[in-house]
């Protein structure tokens, strides 16, 4: 059975902005996630897309960065999205959802889907995945993060999903979908969750 989706805008109002406080993170894997990612971010005048942007942890690492052209980022966070106007204002901001993203086809030479599609319900994924290749150029990069092999229905037996995912990801299952909405996945990275053995 689908797990109630409880992702709203002001749940994650309250986790973008009011636990996180648009600073950069004190997890070593993300800010290692975010490092590496950053890093592939290559060539001249790029456009990006951050779908996702939360707490605007991966904007603040490269803003100011003369490579990108311009920079777009995606929320169902108001306030996040009002937030990272004010701290980010040569950046693009704006109220969006996965499967709905108001941008041309064929805009940006990256786009950055991370810690997101696990809080989407699963008749939104191959939708969500279609608009990303919509948006994204003919060659262009897309980058996914997502948690592995969760125990998601012990997790929410236990009321331990303190994040609302609504799916399990499985390297299978992921690949799969990226490959049914027209990606192919090139380069796998797996890190490992445990933060005090990072």
């Amino acid at each position: 059975p689908e797990i109630t989706n409880k992702n709203t805008p002001r749940l994650w109002d309250s986790f973008n902005l009011e636990r996180n406080h648009f600073t950069n993170s004190d997890d070593p894997q993300a800010n290692d996630k975010l490092h590496q990612i950053s890093k592939n971010l290559t060539g001249k005048n790029i456009k990006v897309l951050n779908v996702g942007f939360g707490s605007g942890n991966l904007e603040r690492l490269v803003y100011g960065n003369k490579n990108i052209s311009s920079w777009d980022g995606v929320d169902i966070s108001r306030k996040s999205v009002i937030h990272a106007r004010k701290i980010f204002p040569k950046y693009n901001f704006k109220l969006g959802r996965t499967d709905s993203l108001k941008y041309k086809d064929e805009t940006f030479d990256y786009l950055l889907i991370l810690e997101v599609l696990e809080h989407v319900s699963p008749y939104k994924i191959l939708a969500s995945l279609k608009e990303a290749n919509r948006v994204l150029k003919m060659g262009g990069t897309l980058t996914i993060s997502v948690p592995l092999n969760e125990d998601l229905e012990q997790m929410i037996k236990d009321r331990l999903n303190l994040y609302q995912h609504v799916r399990q990801y499985t390297k299978e299952l992921i690949k799969a979908e990226l490959k049914i909405s027209g990606f192919e996945p090139y380069k796998e990275v797996e890190l490992i969750s445990f933060r005090k053995h990072y």
